[in-house]
């Protein structure tokens, strides 16, 4: 009886060594496997925390830099004027993508740009930042693409909806139908809204980039402290 007490004994000491020894590992794992969280940054921080390749749950996103300026896209967009439907299969379905967000389907430019600014930004950050839209040629346009998604990305992320404060206060000619149309024609900027902020850039396209610089400095010279540009698609022309 006592030589199996004696044995009972060592085997529940050896369960408790192995329950400790379990428990360690695991912690050890998490704090080598979980990021550390940065140091707080000052409210008047300008960039994103994140300095290296944004990216986030696996999507990769391209960064740019136009004038001076960052930005990211998410993929290539192939006009179908030039390139047709002989695209590869992921090409055509970006494309199509960017053509359903200009006629209102916003929920997967919600879905990229939240996961972007959910993964580049602190929470802390983000009541510093405000997010901007670049206006298409037209108000009804405009209201149609970005009014909602706005909306819906600042109720996903909490950066703060600043629809409107770029505003178009009279259509202009589409710049894809006349090369020298003025970007800045009929623009009104809220200067009350935008001194101060940071301010998130966002359009569906990129080209050269001739909108984003002129809009991003007309921000600067509103008071903005710092612009990143955001596009869905880059034009492969």
């Amino acid at each position: 009886m006592n030589a199996f007490s004696v044995f009972l004994g060592q085997v529940l000491a050896l369960i408790v060594v192995a329950g400790a020894v379990l428990l360690y590992l695991k912690t050890r794992s998490k704090k080598t496997t979980e990021p550390e969280q940065p140091p707080e940054l000052e409210p008047e921080a300008a960039v994103p925390y994140w300095e290296g390749n944004w990216s986030y749950i696996g999507w990769k996103y391209k960064e740019i830099k136009i004038a001076g300026y960052r930005a990211v896209y998410c993929f290539l967009y192939y006009p179908k004027g030039k390139y047709g439907n002989k695209l590869k299969p992921v090409d055509a379905r970006n494309r199509e993508t960017i053509l359903q967000f200009k006629e209102g389907q916003y929920y997967a430019g919600v879905q990229l740009i939240s996961d972007f600014i959910r993964g580049n930004f602190w929470k802390s950050q983000l009541k510093n930042w405000t997010l901007c839209v670049i206006p298409a040629s037209t108000a009804e346009k405009t209201q149609r693409r970005f009014k909602t998604f706005c909306e819906e990305v600042s109720k996903e992320t909490g950066i703060t909806n600043g629809y409107g404060l770029v505003r178009r206060s009279t259509d202009r000619t589409d710049s894809r139908k006349e090369k020298k149309a003025d970007t800045l024609e009929g623009l009104t900027f809220e200067r009350e809204g935008i001194s101060g902020q940071n301010i998130l850039l966002f359009d569906d396209i990129t080209t050269r980039g001739t909108s984003f610089l002129q809009i991003a400095d007309n921000l600067m010279s509103a008071g903005a402290k710092h612009v990143t540009g955001f596009f869905l698609g880059k034009s492969a022309d």
